[in-house]
């Protein structure tokens, strides 16, 4: 019935809109081509004058920048496309069941993806929300093909940024993305992190096998490793009072910014002072949002749940929202997928309890929590925060550097702000750097938490 409607507005779409609506969608190709196209060979990122705002110029250049890092040196990866491939193998565009990863084993298929696939789902996209009565399909496809709205596209604008900053500046501040080294870090500074449990290894055997065939030995990383090794951490009973018995660890998923991480580069030269439009505090590091993500009945983690957004004045939980039909893959998730979210929720879906509206306990520590600890590593430009409420207190659990909002409501303007200064300087500063080798006197040595 959906795909039906779709149809229905695509057919009839021409006269329900109007023709200044509809004169929108070959205006708007034309600028995202001309944009995109512009800066993939190389054109300077302030030099393009067709967008009529940073967000727009924001998301394009990102968009064009991929194809820049893209056998580039990554952070956490060999490469920026070794990168991609990982992190899209389980993601697909809504009803099509093909993982997005597919498209990045090669640089044509990616772009084959960015010229030709990308307009053409902004433009059912937007037929899909003007049958919804949600706008016109010209002014909802210019969003969706030039400033997105949702989830994807600012997890993957953050993604961008913080590889394309990493291979610029080299920042040793960066090694927190390793778990151990982020546990070892923030807990000599003071900061509460999930405890790691002091052993040489551990041993996990099967009940009912013989022979050692289902033995296997974990060493710790403590012991030269590969494995962190800690015990089982429950939600504290607030937390629990919301979800089912059997629910797993369920976090708040916190986004913060920096706002003085363009102020030197590797040599030491000044790139930028602070970013243009940002409120008038003293404090460099800026709170952006808050998700509760509450945890679904017999999950393993909080990645399957429903998310609840959080009013960062109040600490009240607004809300919730689901973007599982954004991790179905395969033949029958293309026959079964819902395009878009089923619905906001008020409730927990498994218990019914009422989470919109709960407030929540110490949420001035929650966030004062995320801010010491990015105040830490201030050169790393944007960092997702997973904070729990445990049996054993509030703890930070890692720390994500390609961080996902996770539908969370937050300031765009001073985000896109911030992001375009970073873009400005970043593009500058890239015609020094030759593939990513150079090196910054960083903040941080590995020797201060051996």
């Amino acid at each position: 019935a959906e795909y039906m409607g779709i149809l229905e507005s695509i057919c009839f779409g021409w006269m329900l809109d109007s023709m200044t609506s509809l004169w929108m969608i070959p205006k708007s190709l034309a600028v995202f081509y001309y944009g995109f196209l512009f800066y993939l060979f190389g054109g300077k990122y302030e030099s393009c004058r067709v967008f009529v705002s940073p967000r727009s110029r924001v998301h394009v250049y990102s968009l064009a920048l991929t194809f820049y890092l893209w056998n580039r040196p990554h952070y956490r990866s060999p490469s920026f496309q070794a990168d991609l491939i990982k992190n899209l193998r389980n993601v697909a565009i809504p009803g099509t069941g093909v993982p997005l990863s597919t498209f990045c084993y090669f640089r044509l298929s990616a772009l084959f993806l960015v010229l030709f696939i990308y307009p053409i789902c902004s433009l059912i996209g937007a037929f899909a929300r003007a049958y919804r009565n949600q706008g016109t399909v010209g002014d909802l496809f210019e969003e969706h093909l030039l400033h997105p709205d949702d989830w994807f596209g600012f997890w993957q604008l953050n993604c961008r940024l913080t590889s394309f900053y990493h291979l610029v500046t080299q920042e040793n501040e960066f090694a927190v993305e390793d778990k151990w080294y982020f546990l070892s870090f923030f807990e000599s500074k003071g900061i509460p992190v999930s405890p790691i449990l002091k052993m040489d290894a551990v041993i996990v055997k099967h009940r009912n096998e013989e022979g050692g065939l289902a033995l296997h030995k974990y060493k710790n990383v403590t012991d030269g490793g590969d494995w962190i090794i800690q015990e089982y951490l429950a939600n504290d009973p607030f937390i629990q009072s919301l979800l089912p018995s059997n629910a797993p660890l369920s976090t708040f998923r916190l986004i913060t910014i920096s706002k003085v991480a363009m102020k030197q580069s590797s040599s030491g030269q000044i790139l930028c002072t602070k970013p243009r439009s940002v409120d008038s505090s003293n404090n460099p590091i800026a709170v952006l949002s808050c998700v509760f993500r509450a945890g679904r009945e017999g999950a393993v983690t909080d990645h399957k749940s429903v998310m609840f957004n959080v009013d960062m004045e109040l600490g009240v939980m607004k809300m919730g929202v689901s973007n599982a039909h954004w991790y179905q893959t395969g033949f029958a998730a293309a026959l079964t997928c819902p395009l878009t979210s089923t619905g906001s929720h008020i409730i927990h879906p498994d218990t019914g309890n009422i989470i919109a509206g709960t407030a929540i306990p110490q949420f001035e520590n929650i966030v004062s929590l995320v801010e010491r600890a990015h105040a830490l590593i201030p050169h790393v430009p944007v960092c997702g925060w997973d904070v729990a409420l445990t049996d054993k207190g509030m703890l930070l659990l890692e720390v994500n550097l390609s961080c996902n909002f996770f539908q969370a409501s937050f300031d765009r303007k001073q985000y896109f702000d911030i992001v375009d200064h970073y873009f400005s300087a970043l593009d500058s500063a890239k015609l020094s750097v030759k593939d990513g080798v150079r090196a910054r006197n960083g903040s941080i040595n590995r020797a201060e938490v051996a």
